[in-house]
């Protein structure tokens, strides 16, 4: 189809003279050609979010389109309804691989899960111009449900911005066509900028205080509703979005009419032995059949969720009524209404991982690397100025949604701390720069909560005993049941042993205390050389321990030669360390980098160096050799390694505590009787 001319398209007023930051400037009035059926829904959707005059402002219960005499609403009309798309739609393949809690994937094509999958080839087929996409395109529309409160608001109106800052950057081809946010409660500020359809909100006698029971409700209503759909929705396809989903990237529709597209959550898993067991008893049939998934983020086809939505809703009441499921499910009750109903009806999933990212602090993900379309900042993110996780309190930089209930967060958050990880910088960037534009146009808050900083001092250089423990060692003890057992000291004030780890205090005189699941005051012989200790056992004997025999270095004053090296400084004296294929797979450790170049490890004696002319650093562990890198790895707390002999690539990691230490490997101390 040829084009003769272009679409001269608003932009809403919310970003109608803003500049973001860091990207090139959005231009008051958006350049777009005529696009086939869906396509024009971006043309509909800017037209009905173009502030009218004050007099007769745009209220978006209904959908204003222009009149007959409009000639771009002409030329609208003229677009072909036909869909871009194979009229076959592959049957869904059943995947040859599993799910991390073993369940199983459907695939919407057979190499769904290769590199360059059939069903996204279409995309690197775009053309700059042209009148035309190529065949596969599945244009959907973002539904966007959200609760009526200051906090779903600010949200909602940061997603808005990087929706659209999404949706330009794809391009003419883009699949993110049409917006709608399904607001549950009553008409406010945000009709006039944004496309909004309002449901009234349940009362408590359905929700018992569990309001995202409104998500499944709104969207049954809006259903029934079919007049208001059709004038909104032309798209075969939904995306349903939440408030605290970042859109990083153009999102690909991957669905097709007999299979979903959702996200993979391990709490929702049908073989947890509490969810999984009372989920069994709402579903008759074999319960790891349950699609350990959520209703978002989640593409699906019209057809399904018209399928889906009235079970999905109708079962999460129910849920939420009935005692036991209501205490086994807890705040995941609405998404395990979704799953089950889906199991009932018999709708697949393909679990697409590369649809979002679920960071915290506390475990290691990284952004670039996983290259995910959606940030879900469901997790907090807590750091002491050292950038060691926060767990259960909080941080010297916080950035947690929760923090802002009764107020919006500021402009201008404070940087996190030079040693955090990639995904603090990723989401304290995105709020950053969304706050500045809605700030300039206006649309942001005179009245907002707190910074991200809250206080604290970047710790002090370790000297004396605290320099010596973290530096040297390990630690072996010499008498006891636990006799030969190592114990090693690491900056942070972490320490670690074969039963798990703890933690330690900075020590005073000769002595310092260690918290191994019991408190143990060891008594060094020295304060500037150590070599052995002495402390209490449980029974009131005395224990005693010694510096490592193998791995006998010179003092804190005998000069290294690699000691300033910026790669040996990341590595000397931090962990616990640990080596793997992956850091969500586990690995192996304790790994200690000691002064002198000695590497302790589970296989015994190792050794680094810096490499001659270069920030890399060269380990060898049992005559394997290794190259370290941190090039690229944002945060301190992470390295890259190729394995000579094979150039197997591999990855180490601090060992972290934190809620899900299975991320990291960490394992808090078992009570032993030292």
């Amino acid at each position: 189809m040829k084009t003769s001319r272009k679409l001269q398209l608003k932009k809403p007023a919310i970003f109608a003279h803003v500049t973001p930051l860091q990207q090139e400037p959005v231009k008051p009035v958006v350049q777009l050609p005529v696009l086939p059926r869906a396509d024009s829904a971006i043309a509909e959707h800017a037209l009905s979010t173009t502030v009218q005059s004050k007099k007769s402002p745009t209220r978006m219960t209904q959908l204003e389109v222009p009149g007959k005499s409009d000639p771009v609403r002409a030329q609208a009309l003229q677009v072909p309804k036909a869909l871009q798309v194979p009229k076959a739609v592959p049957v869904p393949t059943l995947s040859s691989k599993r799910l991390l809690d073993g369940s199983a994937n459907w695939l919407p094509v057979p190499n769904a899960e290769s590199a360059a999958p059939d069903d996204l080839a279409w995309r690197k087929l775009v053309q700059p111009e042209g009148s035309t996409c190529p065949l596969g395109r599945r244009p959907f529309h973002t539904i966007l449900t959200a609760q009526q409160s200051l906090y779903q608001e600010w949200q909602t109106k940061i997603f808005y911005y990087h929706f659209r800052k999404a949706q330009r950057q794809g391009g003419r081809c883009t699949e993110m066509v049409g917006f709608t946010r399904l607001l549950a409660g009553k008409e406010d500020g945000l009709m006039d900028v944004m496309p909004t359809v309002v449901v009234p909100a349940l009362g408590f006698d359905k929700t018992r205080g569990f309001p995202v029971i409104n998500r499944p409700w709104t969207l049954m209503k809006f259903i029934e509703r079919t007049d208001e759909w059709a004038k909104r929705i032309s798209e075969d396809y939904v995306y349903i979005a939440e408030t605290d989903h970042l859109i990083l990237h153009d999102l690909p529709n991957r669905a097709t009419p007999n299979l979903n597209v959702a996200f993979f959550f391990p709490y929702m898993s049908p073989k947890d032995p509490k969810c999984g067991g009372v989920a069994s008893k709402w579903f008759k049939g074999n319960r790891y059949d349950i699609p350990p998934v959520g209703p978002s983020p989640a593409i699906m086809h019209v057809d399904n969720l018209r399928l889906l939505a009235q079970p999905w809703y109708e079962l999460s009441v129910e849920l939420k009524h009935d005692r036991e499921a209501d205490g086994a499910f807890g705040w995941m009750l609405e998404m395990w209404g979704y799953s089950i109903a889906a199991a009932r009806l018999g709708v697949r999933h393909f679990v697409w991982q590369q649809i979002q990212i679920e960071p915290s602090a506390a475990w290691h993900q990284d952004v670039k690397a996983q290259n995910p379309y959606i940030y879900h900042y469901t997790f907090g993110v807590e750091y002491t100025m050292e950038a060691t996780p926060v767990v259960g309190n909080v941080g010297d930089w916080s950035l947690d949604k929760r923090s802002y209930f009764g107020a919006a967060p500021p402009t201008k958050l404070t940087e996190p701390p030079a040693c955090a990880q990639e995904e603090a910088f990723v989401w304290w960037r995105m709020f950053n720069e969304a706050t500045a534009n809605l700030s300039a146009s206006g649309q942001w808050y005179a009245r907002t909560g707190h910074d991200t900083y809250r206080g604290g001092k970047l710790p002090q250089p370790l000297s004396g005993l605290a320099k010596e423990l973290v530096e040297s060692g390990p630690w072996v003890l010499t008498n006891g049941p636990y006799k030969g057992k190592q114990l090693h000291f690491y900056r942070r004030l972490v320490v670690y042993t074969p039963w798990g780890g703890g933690s330690w205090i900075l020590p005073t005189g000769r002595t310092v205390s260690v918290k191994l699941c019991e408190q143990k005051i060891l008594t060094f012989d020295s304060a500037t050389n150590p070599f052995s200790f002495t402390y209490t056992r449980t029974d009131g004997s005395v224990g005693s321990g010694t510096r490592d025999p193998n791995f006998v270095v010179g003092s804190s004053g005998t000069p290294w030669q690699y000691e300033n090296h910026p790669t040996i400084k990341r590595l000397l004296g931090h962990g616990p360390w640990a080596i793997g294929d992956a850091p969500i797979s586990g690995g192996q450790g304790p790994i200690s980098f000691l002064r002198g170049g000695l590497v302790a490890t589970p296989w015994g004696f190792g050794q680094y160096m810096a490499l001659e002319n270069s920030q890399d650093v060269e380990l060898t562990i049992r005559g394997a050799k290794h190259r370290l890198s941190v090039e690229g790895i944002i945060g301190c707390y992470q390295f890259n390694a190729v394995r000579e002999s094979d150039q197997h690539a591999l990855r180490g990691w601090v060992m972290i505590r934190h809620v899900s230490m299975e991320y990291t490997g960490w394992r808090d101390a078992e009570c032993r009787k030292l």
